[in-house]
C-alpha cells in the first residue's frame, strides 16, 4: 500500500480501531439501555432504530455531493468530533436523571446523519490512500482492524454495562470519536482525489441524482448494492428483536452475551486474514455465495435454539461464528467491488446512494421487524431473516455471470467503463 509515510495508514486504521472500539460498545449498550433501564418493548426498540437510519437516509444523496466536491480527510474529523459531542450527551442525560426514549431518539437521529457523512467520506478517502489493485488487501486490513476492536469492544461491554453502569459505557464512545478525529488529523500524505468538474460545487438536483444513475446503469455495481440492499432489511430486522430474544427468551445474561459476541469478532478476524487469499482462490462470487449462506446457517441456529443455558449459550455461540465470518466476506467483497468500479471523483455520491438503498432496507426489516416481534413473537422473526438472507445467496448466485475475479480487480475499471 502506497503511501510517502508509510505510517499513515498506521494511523488510520488505529484510529478508527479505537472509535469502532467505543462504537461496539454503545451498539451492545444503546439496546440494554432501552431493554433494562427503560423497559421498552420490540415496538420501541424499532422506534430507536428507525431514528438511526431515516434522518441519514433524508441526508444521504447531498452527503455524497458534499464529499465529492471537499477533502474527505477534514470531513472525516469534523464528523469524528461532531459524533463525540452528541454521545458526550447520552452520560449526560443519565447522570441529571432527564433519560427518556424521546431523548435516545433525538440523540440516535443526530448520530445518524453525521454517520452517514462519515461512511462517504471514509469510502471515497481509502482508495486515494491505496492504489487500486490492493483495495481488497485494503478492506480486509480494515475488516481485520473491526473484528479486533469488536472482541475488545463486545467482550467488554456487558461488563462495563453490569458494573460501572450506561453512563461510564457511552463516555468511552465519546472519548473514542476524539481520538480517531486526531489520528486523522496526524497524517501527513496529502490528499490527492479526482475531484468533480463537471458541475458546480453547490447542490443540483444533477449532482445528487449522479450516485442512483451509476449504480442503475453500472450492472456489476447494481447488483451488488441490489445484495447489500437485502442483507440490511435482515440487519434491520435482527437489530430490532436480536437482542431481546436473547435477553428474554434465551435469558442469556448481558456478562455472557458480550462474551458470545466476541467471539464473532474473532471469526472476523481470521475471516479477513484469509479473505484476500479466498477471493483470489475462488473468485469473488463464490465467495459471497459462501458468505450469505454460511450468515443464513448461523440464523438458523438461533430459530432452533432450545434447552438449559449452556446449550443455548452454545447456539448463540454457533450463530456468532457463522454469522460474522460470513458478513465480513460480504462486506469486504462489496467494498472493494464498489471501490474498484467507481470513478474516485463519484465515489461519494455513489456510497452515498448506496448508503440510502441500504437505509431504505434497513427501514423495511425494523418496521417489519418490530411487528412480527409483537404479533408472532422474536423466535418466527429470525426465522423471516432466515428467509431475507438465503435471497441474499440467490442474488449473489444470479450475479455469477457479471461479478469478476478479483485478480483482475485494478483492470475493471477500464473493462467497465
Amino acid at each position: 500500500m502506497s503511501s510517502k509515510n508509510p505510517y499513515d495508514l498506521v494511523k488510520l486504521f488505529g484510529g478508527q480501531g479505537v472509535s469502532l472500539f467505543g462504537s461496539l460498545i454503545s451498539r451492545i449498550a444503546l439496546p440494554f439501555l432501552l431493554i433494562y433501564c427503560l423497559r421498552a418493548t420490540s415496538l420501541e426498540v424499532a422506534w430507536v432504530r428507525i431514528a438511526q437510519i431515516v434522518p441519514g437516509m433524508v441526508v444521504g444523496l447531498a452527503a455524497g455531493v458534499l464529499v465529492d466536491h471537499m477533502k474527505r480527510r477534514y470531513l472525516l474529523m469534523v464528523t469524528d468530533l461532531v459524533r463525540a459531542v452528541l454521545v458526550a450527551l447520552i452520560p449526560v442525560v443519565i447522570v441529571t436523571h432527564r433519560l427518556t426514549l424521546g431523548v435516545v431518539i433525538g440523540i440516535s437521529a443526530c448520530l445518524s446523519m453525521a454517520e452517514v457523512l462519515f461512511d462517504s467520506a471514509f469510502d471515497a478517502y481509502l482508495p486515494t490512500m491505496v492504489p487500486t489493485e490492493r483495495l481488497i488487501k485494503a478492506n480486509a486490513t480494515f475488516a481485520a482492524v473491526g473484528s479486533v476492536a469488536e472482541v475488545g469492544g463486545f467482550g467488554l461491554a456487558g461488563v462495563i454495562f453490569e458494573w460501572l453502569h450506561a453512563a461510564a459505557t457511552f463516555s468511552i464512545d465519546a472519548v473514542s470519536f476524539v481520538v480517531s478525529s486526531v489520528s486523522l488529523w496526524m497524517i501527513r500524505k496529502p490528499e490527492s482525489y479526482s475531484r468533480d468538474t463537471t458541475g458546480t460545487p453547490g447542490l443540483s438536483w444533477r449532482d445528487i441524482g449522479d450516485g442512483f444513475r451509476t449504480l442503475r446503469t453500472h450492472t456489476i455495481l447494481g447488483r451488488m448494492a441490489l445484495l447489500d440492499g437485502f442483507n440490511n432489511v435482515f440487519f434491520g430486522l435482527s437489530g430490532v428483536v436480536y437482542i431481546l430474544y436473547i435477553s428474554r427468551e434465551l435469558h442469556i445474561p448481558p456478562i455472557l452475551q458480550g462474551l458470545l459476541y466476541s467471539a464473532g469478532g474473532v471469526v472476523s478476524l481470521a475471516t479477513s486474514r484469509i479473505s484476500d487469499q479466498l477471493f483470489h482462490k475462488i473468485g469473488i462470487n463464490r465467495a459471497l455465495i459462501a458468505g450469505a449462506l454460511a450468515a443464513a446457517s448461523g440464523t438458523a441456529l438461533l430459530v432452533v435454539a432450545t434447552g438449559p443455558l449452556w446449550l443455548m449459550a452454545l447456539f448463540v455461540f454457533g450463530q456468532q461464528l457463522l454469522g460474522d465470518g460470513g458478513d465480513t466476506v460480504l462486506g469486504i467483497g462489496t467494498a472493494a467491488v464498489r471501490q474498484a468500479h467507481t470513478e474516485n471523483a463519484l465515489l461519494g455520491r455513489v456510497r452515498s446512494s448506496w448508503l440510502v438503498l441500504s437505509a431504505v432496507g434497513l427501514l423495511i426489516g425494523t418496521v417489519v421487524g418490530g411487528q412480527i416481534g409483537i404479533v408472532m413473537g422474536l423466535r418466527n422473526a429470525l426465522l423471516i431473516g432466515v428467509m431475507v438472507r438465503l435471497i441474499v445467496a440467490a442474488i449473489a448466485w444470479r450475479s455469477a455471470p457479471i461479478v469478476t475475479s478479483t485478480k483482475s480487480i485494478g483492470n475493471d475499471i477500464e473493462a467497465s467503463s
